[in-house]
């Protein structure tokens, strides 16, 4: 299996941590860090490293998060690192609300902050604009109750 790689340095300039994703680190923390915040980086990158849904159906695209490629039709639809495991957390909760504070803690890593919602908020917002007909009349990632977000998609094998 795929052993995963947390550089964890004093050293925090970006520079250095370019340097240490470069070589195949899966995250690169600097210290100090809250415990809490560390426990959220460390399940963040096992569950990259071992994920439980391999493909899903989202309308018309067929998001393979194995080879991180997205389709529609035969035309690759490109994603980021971040909106195919925004979408992967999603598709493992399929159909059940996930909260904002849920997905920045268990997505991007981060400790509840409020300041730090709008950066769900505009990714979700360029990923409908990526998989939506119509992105302002969301069909498959639909918002919740002003808490957060669902995902309706159709798991494959």
């Amino acid at each position: 299996g795929k052993v995963a790689i947390i550089i964890l340095s004093v050293r925090g300039q970006k520079a250095d941590r370019m340097a240490g994703l470069k070589v195949g680190a899966d995250d690169y923390i600097t210290k100090p860090i809250d415990l809490d915040e560390l426990l959220a980086r460390i399940r963040a990158v096992l569950r990259r490293a071992h994920p439980t849904v391999q493909r899903v159906i989202v309308g018309r695209l067929l998001i393979d998060f194995r080879t991180q490629r997205a389709t529609r039709g035969d035309q690759p639809v490109r994603l980021t690192h971040r909106e195919f495991e925004l979408l992967r957390y999603l598709a493992e909760r399929r159909d059940h609300v996930v909260h904002r504070d849920e997905l920045l803690r268990e997505v991007w890593g981060y400790l509840v902050d409020t300041t730090m919602t709008r950066t769900v908020d505009q990714t979700i917002a360029r990923l409908r604009k990526k998989i939506e007909p119509d992105p302002h009349h969301p069909e498959f990632l639909k918002t919740a109750h002003r808490d957060g977000y669902c995902l309706s998609a159709v798991e494959e094998n």
